[in-house]
């Protein structure tokens, strides 16, 4: 490839890197937010722990990367009665429910800041996975931050035109998730970076043409189209990414986390690096929708670098943002949008299915979504299904109660009276 070019795209990425930086205001908002949280959590629960865990803590984050949180409690609590009772209690902090799922496998709950916009995910009684191995993955290799956020970046812009459901990475929609993401980069610094292997043989041998192709200088564009070219052409159905093999690749059948799977050949499969019999792509089922869009931007960027034609930036082949002025900060937090790439089947090049929504994760379950603009009353259910819906105002209509909910006194004579006026009219 063209040296010049590779200079330039490792330029860029290291520029982009910087564009990402939190600021300190985006710091400010996020520790608040964080701290008023564990403050409601341990004035409900006294002895319970509030553990910061993904981008937040191991800052490999975006602008407008939310927060996740997960409380953990006593052992007699379950996490949907957490859950809901830190539901009223932030509400009365100020802050908004945008999103409650109390049936899924692990309960989520989805808040916001309105004075920033700013998210976060409150999980309770929940195994997270510790951050500590990401921020001992990014003291190891300082190639992981920059190549993970233009990737991430990227991956998160991408759409599909006949499958606009999609995303590629989304767990929920049977995606790639962001630590599945870090596990491969980190696997191709470990097993693929051709500049450690010249590093242990001595650079004796080497010819000038080769120093000048492995160049510090060129060290992240070569690593950027390297995990390109590598992952785009991966045999996923058959092979797995491990981190304690000679080679780093493992077969599916042999791994224990997938031998009583039905089918193996559609699971994606990454070892978990603290727990080798456990499978951190088990929710990822689309590796031909993946591989397809490492190859796109593969063959983006290859042409970028290969032509002299002269392009103001090599990284907006694959990587959009809203344009400002230079010299004015990005947008903050929630604030930060970046326009949509929309790939068609000729860009792609071959002819992939729609991924199934009956697949995607919680699409059953039932799910409480208030919207801010809907200023009506919340009426909860108490039954099994523990379903949610809304008694609209007396200017909207009129809605029946549920007759298992509870009455005021007042209520209940009435009912009385009126049932035994019936009964005696019936006689």
């Amino acid at each position: 490839m063209d040296t010049v070019n590779l200079k330039r795209l490792s330029d860029e990425i290291k520029e982009f890197e910087k564009y990402l930086a939190p600021t300190p205001y985006e710091n400010k908002c996020r520790e608040d937010l964080f701290e008023l949280i564990k403050d409601v959590v341990q004035w409900k629960y006294p002895h319970s722990n509030v553990e910061a865990f993904g981008s937040y803590e191991t800052q490999l984050l975006l602008p407008s990367s939310d927060i996740d949180l997960n409380i953990t409690a006593a052992m007699n609590v379950s996490a949907r009665d957490i859950l809901s009772k830190m539901r009223y209690s932030l509400t009365k902090k100020g802050l908004r429910i945008d999103l409650f799922v109390p049936q899924a496998t692990v309960p989520v709950l989805k808040v916001s800041d309105p004075r920033t916009s700013l998210t976060a995910d409150i999980t309770a009684q929940n195994n997270v996975a510790s951050s500590t191995r990401t921020l001992a993955w990014a003291n190891e290799y300082p190639e992981l931050k920059p190549l993970f956020l233009v990737l991430k970046h990227a991956l998160l812009a991408i759409r599909f035109d006949w499958d606009p459901n999609y995303e590629v990475l989304s767990t929920v929609k049977n995606g790639l998730a962001s630590y599945s993401l870090v596990c491969m980069i980190i696997h191709y610094l470990k097993y693929k970076d051709d500049d450690k292997d010249n590093d242990k043989n001595g650079d004796k041998g080497d010819s000038i043409k080769n120093q000048k192709k492995n160049h510090p200088m060129t060290r992240l564009g070569r690593l950027l189209m390297g995990f390109l070219s590598y992952f785009s052409s991966f045999d996923f159905e058959k092979n797995g990414i491990g981190f304690y093999s000679k080679q780093g690749v493992i077969l599916k059948l042999d791994h224990l986390a997938l031998k009583q799977a039905k089918e193996v050949h559609q699971v994606m499969l990454i070892e978990n690096p603290d727990d080798t019999t456990s499978n951190v792509a088990r929710a990822t089922r689309t590796m031909k929708q993946l591989q397809a869009v490492l190859a796109w931007m593969h063959a983006k960027l290859h042409i970028a670098i290969e032509s002299n034609y002269f392009r103001r930036s090599l990284l907006e082949n694959i990587i959009k943002v809203d344009p400002h002025q230079p010299g004015k900060p990005r947008q903050s937090l929630a604030k930060y949008h970046f326009p949509l790439i929309r790939l068609t089947k000729d860009d792609v090049g071959t002819c992939l299915p729609s991924v199934d929504p009956n697949l995607f994760a919680n699409k059953n379950k039932p799910v409480y979504r208030p919207k801010p603009w809907d200023k009506r009353k919340r009426v909860e259910y108490e039954n099994d299904e523990d379903e949610y819906h809304y008694r609209p105002s007396k200017k909207r209509g009129y809605q029946t109660f549920n007759e298992n909910k509870s009455r005021s006194p007042k209520q209940k004579r009435m009912k009385q009276n009126n049932a035994k006026k019936s009964v005696q009219l019936k006689k």
